[in-house]
């Protein structure tokens, strides 16, 4: 039997692509006992707008050359008692795939470029070194 393994807390990872674009992405789990809010979010910085998504809130905001906008996305809000937003949405499309046999929106091939993505910043923190992927 494997002993289990220390988890981190988290992690930060900088990500270069091919094309020059630079990436940062952050993950932690350093949170208060008995926190039980689920905090999510992302920033894109482009050259002809700026993209704010506060999983953990009631806002996404786009800000390009136009109005600033704010659509609706509760990554998983309790609405009358009854879970709701993306997250469920996410799960409820993954279930209809299984039973109907309908393709997924995210494909097999896609969802193994994640999991990729994921070992090799674990593998890069285990051993402090940079680790390329290919770009298939």
């Amino acid at each position: 039997m494997l002993a289990p393994r220390k988890a981190n807390d988290g992690y930060l990872a900088v990500l270069k692509y091919a094309n020059g674009v630079i990436a940062s992405l952050e993950a932690s789990w350093v949170l208060p006992s008995g926190y039980a809010k689920l905090e999510a979010g992302a920033e894109l910085f482009c050259s002809r707008g700026t993209v704010f998504v506060d999983g953990g809130a009631t806002s996404l905001r786009v800000a390009t050359s136009g109005p600033v906008t704010n659509p609706d996305v509760m990554y998983a809000p309790d609405v009358n008692g009854r879970s709701s937003g993306a997250l469920r949405l996410e799960l409820e499309h993954f279930l209809s795939c299984v039973r109907t046999g309908a393709q997924p929106l995210v494909t097999a091939a896609e969802a193994r470029h994640v999991v990729e993505g994921i070992s090799a910043m674990a593998l890069s923190a285990e051993s402090g070194q940079s680790v390329a992927l290919s770009s298939d």
